[in-house]
């Protein structure tokens, strides 16, 4: 359990503690990094909203799985390059999980649409094995990093990390 303990000014810093133990499971000693504190109205925010864009059920529901696992609040999905990129202009969520080969508008094109709406968007690109190639034109069109399928748990949450960070 992560416990985040806020005291003081709004804008004091923000105590985050967690058991020592924590580091053992790579899911519960990343949490830490995704709890946010959003102090509009003197509320507390402490989940990252994240949308899932995948044509494979099985697939959005794994990714959904680790990162809610992770703390993130699963806020949308989408099957479609099109469907994406209207969901990140509904939802605005803090990242986009996005899938490179999609029905519709491929990811490539939806990550081109969404950054083009909103420059500052965070997309982590889904890539199958052999699909090198179009991770880079994912990345010149916009994407913040890559992970590659099959997917480990610790994998997913380092390049979250690392869009987020």
């Amino acid at each position: 359990m992560v416990r985040i303990a806020k005291s003081g000014a709004a804008d004091d810093p923000i105590t985050i503690r967690s058991p020592r133990n924590v580091t053992a499971d790579p899911i519960a000693s990343n949490k830490a990094f995704f709890y946010s504190l959003n102090d509009s109205n003197g509320e507390e925010d402490l989940a990252h909203t994240v949308l899932i864009c995948d044509d494979a059920i099985f697939m959005r529901t794994m990714v959904g799985d680790i990162l809610q696992q992770a703390g993130f609040e699963v806020v949308g999905e989408a099957e479609t390059g099109t469907e994406a990129v209207e969901k990140y202009k509904q939802l605005r969520p803090d990242l986009v999980t996005m899938d490179i080969v999609m029905p519709d508008m491929g990811g490539i094109d939806a990550v081109r649409a969404i950054t083009e709406f909103d420059p500052n968007a965070k997309v982590l690109m889904c890539s199958a094995m052999g699909q090198q190639a179009l991770v880079v034109e994912a990345i010149q069109a916009g994407a913040k990093d890559f992970v590659v399928k099959p997917f480990q748990p610790s994998r997913v949450l380092e390049a979250v990390q690392r869009v987020l960070g």
